[in-house]
């Protein structure tokens, strides 16, 4: 077992499965023309020509690689080609602003960027100029052949594979809203791939949709898992709704946040029996009646608790209903423990190695390996986790502690509100006090009935303040809430109610 774990380690999964099963579907791509398969032998061709011209290019075992692409199967390609070639790659939003891009590749110590230049990437080199990184054009082409034939120095197929030097920098925000990267050895996603396909099954002749964008890691993550297991990564056309690109790549695995999930479920082109769907679930709260109503509608669910510290999942439930209650037990290569007053702590081989911020690079475990998370949480006599609250969303209003999780999951249970979020707003009395946002919107009616519901359950010092409407732009691709934003949001109609 140890020298098969070091096997996959050490090698490049499509290498190995270009051996193993060439004619096996790697990716299936929905394109204008159609849905086109690309096998494991093709997708080799590919990714060893994009690490040759890279290497072809001057880079280096550990330079970093910024990657600023939006096509989905591009970016697959340039990430795979870079772990290849023994490089640090770090995908990025290429829809966010040109500012905030180069933000990024100047706390990733990027030694190149590679962007379209009708990408703003102009602006993001010349922000980024106390670094220098090159400019470089996408390495693929159109129809995503080679930009250029890498074939004359040395045949694509034989370039050498320096997968186990590779790394990943990806970018999280903390409390104050503020990016941070997430540095990760390629053997961290290997041990998390791992883990994932030996607690839902994954093989040869399965799909997963890549429906999460793989600038965080619950998207980077599937590739991972597919390219181990032997099975095909299913990337959906350009804003694609889940129901559409369940028709349309009748995929068999699925990553979802909630808002998708409540999405796909009231979409009436969803099909009322999803057909042993294997759907693994995570990101913010969750509520409970539409995991519930998945599993109902025949899917297969997996509710999980993850980190991008962890390179992914931590813990997962075994795809049974009675399960989907609790976050689940630990996959294998992690552990869980909990402190004296119930922090969630995590070690384990998918750990970050160190984190970069504006201050430098920055240390994350502890002595003994372990990571504070910031949850904090309950573990069942079976081992399973639930995720309770955030110790730094914790705060005090008038000398009594008040956690948002709590009130957040009771409305979203009694209600069924779609989305919700507690935030502090500064007080002169109390010190803080409780504003609430929803979706849908509040009205007179709905105020009163969360007013009614969290009153029944909870001290009257909980009871907010102000009820808002949640604003469209609060919350990421993967479903985080925008604490920050809405704190801000908070205070500012708060200073205008009193002319402060």
């Amino acid at each position: 077992m140890e020298d098969l774990v070091g096997h996959h380690v050490r090698q490049c999964p499509v290498a190995a499965r270009a051996r193993e099963t060439p004619d096996a579907a790697a990716l299936r791509v929905d394109d204008v023309g159609g849905v086109r398969t690309v096998g494991y032998a093709e997708l080799h061709r590919l990714v060893s020509g994009g690490a040759r011209q890279l290497q072809d290019l001057g880079f280096h075992q550990g330079d970093v690689l910024a990657i600023n692409v939006d096509d989905p199967f591009q970016l697959l390609l340039h990430i795979w080609s870079g772990l290849r070639a023994g490089l640090t790659v770090c995908p990025l939003n290429a829809r966010k602003p040109p500012a905030a891009v180069a933000e990024e590749v100047r706390l990733a110590r990027a030694d190149a960027v590679i962007a379209s230049r009708d990408r703003g990437t102009i602006d993001v080199v010349a922000g980024s100029a106390s670094r220098n990184p090159r400019l470089l054009a996408p390495l693929f082409g159109p129809g995503y052949g080679l930009s250029t034939d890498s074939r004359g120095s040395k045949c694509a197929d034989d370039s050498p594979d320096h997968f186990q030097h590779a790394g990943t920098v990806l970018f999280t925000s903390g409390s104050s809203g503020a990016p941070k990267g997430v540095a990760h050895r390629s053997s961290a996603h290997v041990y998390s791939a791992m883990g994932s396909n030996s607690n839902i099954s994954l093989t040869t002749g399965d799909s997963w949709g890549l429906l999460l964008p793989q600038f965080h890691v619950s998207g980077l993550s599937i590739s991972f898992r597919c390219f181990l297991a032997g099975a095909s990564v299913a990337i959906p056309g350009a804003d694609t709704s889940v129901a559409r690109a369940m028709h349309r790549l009748r995929f068999s695995h699925v990553s979802l946040v909630a808002t998708q999930l409540a999405r796909l479920l009231n979409d009436p082109d969803s099909p009322d029996d999803l057909g042993s769907l294997r759907m693994l679930v995570g990101g913010s709260a969750i509520e409970p009646s539409l995991l519930s109503t998945a599993s109902d509608r025949g899917a297969i669910v997996y509710a999980s608790y993850g980190l991008t510290e962890a390179a992914s999942q931590v813990t997962t439930t075994n795809g049974a209903p009675s399960e989907l209650v609790t976050a689940g037990r630990p996959l294998d290569f992690r552990e869980v423990q909990l402190s004296e007053r119930g922090a969630v702590l995590v070690r384990g081989k998918t750990m970050l190695t160190h984190y970069l911020t504006v201050e430098g690079v920055q240390t994350a475990v502890d002595a003994d390996g372990w990571f504070k998370t910031g949850d904090l949480g309950e573990v069942d006599a079976d081992g399973r986790l639930t995720i309770t609250g955030r110790a730094d969303r914790v705060f005090i209003s008038g000398g009594e502690n008040i956690s948002p999780e709590a009130v957040e999951r009771h409305l979203l249970q009694e209600i069924g509100l779609r989305r919700i979020a507690m935030v502090p707003v500064s007080d002169a009395e109390f010190g803080f006090r409780p504003v609430l946002f929803i979706d849908p919107a509040p009205n007179d009616v709905l105020i009163g009935r969360v007013n009614d519901t969290i009153g029944a359950r909870f001290p009257r010092y909980t009871l907010p303040e102000a009820v808002y409407a949640f604003p469209a732009d609060a919350e990421t691709a993967i479903s985080k809430v925008d604490y920050p934003r809405l704190t801000a949001l908070a205070e500012k109609s708060k200073r205008g109610k009193t002319g402060r």
